[in-house]
């Protein structure tokens, strides 16, 4: 791992002396900008038992699902640097502080990119959207599962407008000290820690105002360390309990890999990812588990648009718009006759108030086999959110 990070050091250095070089042109210089900018997300459930193995009757919950504070900072085009802070609670229960992107990111002419600090993993195409631009309240049941959250560490990329190629060395801390300081040292590992290299590939071999076809592969190889582990889910209900669970053992590492799809037309966005993921236990045995989901959504007024291999909404949703959408997510987390096999179906509507306000509702039904921590096999939630984005 040293010698990869010596690697992606020299890299850096490499892009420092190419943006000098572009810099010497006043032509291609830029005008410093420093901005604010953040989002809050009020969400209310109703759901079913099916949700609370402690209860038989519906319940209500409200949350702070999300809230977002960040600093952005360009001196040029070609360096950025970025701190967020985020906050969520719900009404009954703690509330949680934590460090949202903080890292350096450098750039060249020809798009190629260093980033070092605390971010995302390049992965998947539903966990690479912000969570502001999603369509659905709660991303896919795999997609929850096994996206590595953010984490500390050093990333190289190509992002160039049909295609892009990241690859990053990746540090989990295994602590409560969310600010510490020392986390953004990546020579130092504690033995809880978790290591991860990750890989991320898109083409757009279609591409243009009206039409999109994207292509999206993810490979990401963990070393857990005989950490135990048991992967588990509220079935796209956040303050549900986490009634789908895997087995539980110890594990030396893991590799992920995943594939996504997408074809936009017009106002038009179907989009669908693929999930395998190998698990060798600390006897050598491989456990396996996978997941999938399918996805469409359709805009009336507006549209979406497509960059970086990312979608977004377009930018000429100034007036009101209407969004529906429809999902349909697999979780298979049973293997060695222990674990579960879970299927949901979402509908939803989003309405766009303008760019700056968003109302969100959504419908879920789950159907949970195998292992359950629940005697209800299946189960009901609606969802409802308020976003605010400045």
């Amino acid at each position: 791992m040293r010698n990869f990070i010596i690697t992606m050091m020299g890299l850096m250095s490499f892009l420092a002396h190419s943006i000098e070089g572009n810099q010497s042109s006043p032509s291609k210089k830029s005008k410093a900008t420093f901005n604010i900018d953040g989002y809050l997300m009020l969400d209310h459930d109703y759901y079913s038992p099916f949700y609370d193995k402690n209860s038989e009757e519906y319940q209500h919950k409200t949350e702070i699902r999300r809230s977002k504070i960040g600093i952005t900072v360009r001196p040029n085009k070609y360096i950025k640097s970025k701190l967020q802070i985020k906050y969520a609670r719900s009404f009954d229960d703690e509330s949680k502080l934590t460090l949202g992107d903080a890292y350096l990111r450098v750039e060249n002419r020809q798009s190629m990119g260093f980033q070092i600090g605390h971010m995302k993993e390049p992965f998947g195409l539903e966990q690479q959207t912000s969570s502001s631009e999603l369509i659905s309240i709660e991303r896919s049941l795999p997609s929850a599962v096994f996206s590595p959250s953010r984490s500390y560490g050093i990333q190289i990329d190509q992002k160039d407008k049909f295609y892009t190629v990241a690859a990053g060395y990746f540090i989990n801390r295994a602590t409560d000290e969310e600010f510490a300081l020392t986390h953004f040292d990546l020579s130092k590992k504690e033995d809880e820690d978790t290591e991860a290299v990750t890989v991320r590939v898109t083409m757009a071999p279609i591409r243009n105002k009206k039409t999109t076809f994207h292509i999206g592969s993810t490979l990401s190889k963990r070393w857990l360390n005989g950490e135990k582990i048991q992967y588990k889910s509220n079935a796209e209900v956040n303050t549900g309990d986490s009634i789908v669970r895997g087995p539980r053992f110890y594990a030396k590492q893991s590799m992920i890999y995943q594939m996504d799809l997408a074809l936009h037309r017009k106002n038009l966005l179907m989009q669908a990812e693929f999930f395998s993921n190998t698990l060798q236990h600390v006897d050598d045995n491989n456990w396996h588990f996978s997941g999938a989901y399918l996805q469409a959504s359709y805009k009336i007024r507006g549209g979406y648009r497509y960059k970086k291999g990312e979608f977004k909404s377009s930018n000429d949703d100034k007036r009101m718009a209407i969004e529906g959408v429809i999902r349909h997510s697999y979780l298979n987390l049973e293997d060695n006759n222990i674990g579960s096999k879970t299927s949901s179906s979402l509908v939803g509507i989003n309405v766009h108030i303008n760019h700056h306000f968003k109302i969100m509702m959504n419908m879920s039904t789950p159907w949970v086999t195998g292992d359950t921590t629940n005697t209800h096999q299946t189960g009901r939630a609606y969802s409802l959110r308020a976003q605010l984005r400045f």
